[in-house]
């Protein structure tokens, strides 16, 4: 009985394949073991050693495709639980913007002013820098952001609804909402960088690795 080189190739590809499978395992060191053991064992003279190799390919292909086979089915059922958990995060996450304060063009003072800083001589020459001034509560906004005056007025009525929101609301302002989700997702990537360290410290401590 003879085996051929694509018999051989097949076999390495599919060892290779299930190595991206593997979760309590180190990768790079099951590689490198296929590796060492296909360089070492790249020559088969004898036909019952032939003979085993190809049966055990035989095997090992069922176990690969059941393996792949299951865990494409728990692929697709983690990314469905994963949407539904992102789901559900995002319902209970939403920023309220119930709360935030509407402005009223007739407690506004608007100004334009000439730009300064870097962009050449159109800038100092356009007045399209806006000054608004909250009446009622004092508060001042320059927004020279644009080289558009309509889109700074937007911009510093913006700026304007933000202020007055964080002034007025706290914690409760758009902007602290924010803030407080992009803190509970930050300690959530820590919390499960630090679980993935400690079972891949178990696993090393379990194999005699360190």
């Amino acid at each position: 009985m003879s085996t051929s080189r694509t018999d051989i190739l097949k076999l390495y590809k599919n060892l290779i394949l299930y190595s991206k499978t593997l979760r309590f395992t180190d990768v790079n060191y099951f590689k490198r073991r296929i590796r060492s053991e296909f360089k070492k064992n790249k020559t088969l003279n004898n036909s019952e050693d032939i003979s085993y190799a190809i049966k055990a390919k035989l095997y090992f292909n069922g176990v690969v495709s059941y393996k792949m086979l299951t865990f494409r089915i728990l692929n697709n059922v983690n990314r469905s639980v994963l949407a539904f958990q992102k789901n559900s995060s995002a319902l209970k996450h939403t920023i309220d913007f119930s709360k935030v304060p509407k402005i009223n063009e007739c407690d506004l003072t608007e100004q334009f002013v000439r730009g300064s800083g870097p962009g050449g001589s159109a800038v100092n020459k356009n007045s399209n820098c806006v000054v608004l001034t909250h009446i009622p509560t004092g508060i001042v906004i320059k927004c020279h952001t644009s080289r558009s005056q309509d889109e700074n007025r937007k911009m510093a009525r913006d700026m304007l609804i933000a202020k007055l929101d964080d002034i007025i609301n706290g914690k409760n302002s758009v902007e602290s909402q924010k803030k407080m989700i992009e803190e509970n997702r930050f300690k959530k990537v820590e919390y499960k960088k630090k679980k993935r360290a400690e079972i891949k410290e178990k696993w090393k401590k379990r194999e005699g690795l360190i």
